[in-house]
This record gives C-alpha cells, structure tokens and sequence, in this order.
C-alpha cells in the first residue's frame, strides 16, 4: 500500500541516535512508497520538537502541547481547554500545520492540569476520579456509558469539536479513545463514531476497555472501520489475555512482534481498507523491525 504515512512516536527517539534512526526508517518507507513522519507527544518540550523539526521530516502532534491544561471538552467551562487548544495551535503552526491528536473527554468540571515533564499522568488524571464512576477500590471506569450525564457530556463534546474545527481550520484535530481509568470518556466505538468528528484509534487502550466493560474487541473495530472516521491509528500490542483480572489491566505500548490476542495482522487490513493511511508505532523501542512486521501485515 503506497501513500501511506508511518510514524515514530518522538519518545522512540530520546537516547538515540535520531538522526541515523530516521533516516534508516526514511529509507525503507521510501521503497515501499510510504512517508515516514514523526508524532510529537504532548511531553515534548520546545527544544526537542526543534531538533526533530530540523530533521526534515513531517511532523504530527499529540496535543496539547506545552499547555497548562488537559484538553476536557465534556467540561461545563471551556474555557480551560480553549487557553490549551490555542497555545498548542501556535505552536504547531510554526512547525508546519498538520495533524493533531489529543484525549477530550473527562467525566468532570474540574480543571486538570496536562502531564508532562514535571508532573505525571496519574497525578493529573487522578484530580478527575469520582468514586461513583469507578470499579470499588479502583480508578478503573465503570460501565457509565448509559447515564443521562454521559449522554449530555458527550453532546457538549461533539459540539465543541465542530468549535475547534471552524476556529483553527488549518489544523486536523482527531480525538482519541481513552485508557478506561479516572472517568475517561471516550472508550468504545459507538460514541466515537457518534461524534461525527475525525478520529484517533488506539488500538490498546480499545482492548482494555473492552476487557473491562466486556465488549467484543473485533466487533468494535469493525463499527469504527465502517465509520470511517478513523484518520490516525496509535498501533501497539498489548499482551493481556481476556480473562485478565481488573487489578492486572494495564496499557500495551509493546513491539508489535508481542504474543497478543488482538489479531493486530486482521485489524490493521481492515482498517486499511477502509481509507486508514496515517499510522503511529506508539512504543518505546520503535524502530525497523516494526516496520517490517507492518510492512509485511499490509502486503
């Protein structure tokens, strides 16, 4: 399949040789007539983000970036999320407008900051737990998928996507699903294709939600492929079976030679088929080997 993009996430770059990385990975997609871009994640400071711009090669974004607040569109005030949707705008204008990436949609009014260098995910996401909307003893979701609050957030979610579009026209912003943890919003793909918006898959954070709040994974994917929203794929494996007890569910972020039960091989063809072309190898150790293995799934 040619005119596709493959990405790096930047953090498969720290302590490397980036250069050398890059345009090893340049060289096979350019046999393959596919771009290799990288995907900036929202860790990233502005010095980093320099050094890989200089690189040459085509930038996408894991908003917000360097940002004071975590980009909650479910939040009653919208104000919070419009400071972090113009200070990441501006920045990625300098470095040449593309596509956007970031998680939306919390389950709170409260401001949460963003992660970042100094302050870590679970620090900021915990400030959004509420007890009622988790599993007993845990900051995993319960199943509030049917809830008039959820329904009445994930309308003022949509409606804000269709605000960000017309205000910063120039960027294409795609919504993530989320890790089902600290009332996480967007888990399956009936409300990710209800909100009518392009969209971010992560495959990982799908399989999780689905051993949690039992869903039939396969079948998710082919209600978002049919879609057709999906413009940008976080592609990882995840190892856990699905008899996985609720204390042992964890994130993937694996190579995608991993053992798994997610027939990553049959995802992938299907949501290539169905006009997927944008795809970022979310894991630590990135590099050809992965390549290859997509390569190889996509022939």
């Amino acid at each position: 399949m040619t005119n596709l993009r493959v990405e790096y996430a930047s953090s498969s770059l720290i302590g490397t040789d980036y250069h050398a990385k890059i345009t090893a990975a340049q060289h096979f997609c350019a046999r393959l007539g596919w771009t290799l871009g990288i995907q900036i994640h929202n860790v990233t400071d502005l010095d980093w983000i320099e050094r890989l711009a200089a690189a040459g090669t085509p930038l996408s974004y894991h908003a917000p970036l360097c940002s004071e607040y975590f980009l909650n569109l479910a939040n009653a005030e919208f104000s919070y999320a419009r400071q972090s949707f113009a200070s990441t705008a501006r920045i990625i204008r300098r470095f040449g407008p593309g596509l956007a990436v970031f998680h939306g949609f919390l389950m709170t009014d409260l401001p949460i900051l963003a992660f970042n260098r100094e302050r870590s995910l679970d620090e900021c996401l915990a400030v959004a737990r509420r007890d009622e909307l988790c599993l007993a003893g845990s900051p995993f979701c319960s199943d509030f998928l049917d809830t008039p609050e959820y329904t009445q957030r994930l309308a003022r979610v949509k409606q804000r996507l269709a605000q960000i579009a017309a205000d910063f026209p120039d960027i294409q912003w795609c919504i993530e699903n989320d890790f089902p943890v600290y009332g996480g919003g967007l888990l399956l793909a009936e409300p990710m294709a209800a909100l009518d918006a392009p969209l971010c898959l992560d495959l990982s954070h799908l399989w999780v939600a689905c051993l949690l709040l039992r869903r039939d994974y396969h079948r998710q994917i082919a209600l978002l492929a049919a879609s057709r929203r999906v413009r940008c794929v976080h592609l990882h494996a995840n190892p856990l079976p699905l008899d996985t007890p609720v204390r042992e569910l964890r994130d993937g972020h694996r190579s995608l030679a991993t053992p798994n039960h997610m027939r990553l091989h049959d995802t992938v063809r299907l949501l290539r088929d169905n006009g997927v072309a944008h795809w970022v190898l979310e894991t630590p150790e990135a590099d050809l080997p992965d390549l290859e293995t997509l390569a190889a799934w996509l022939a």
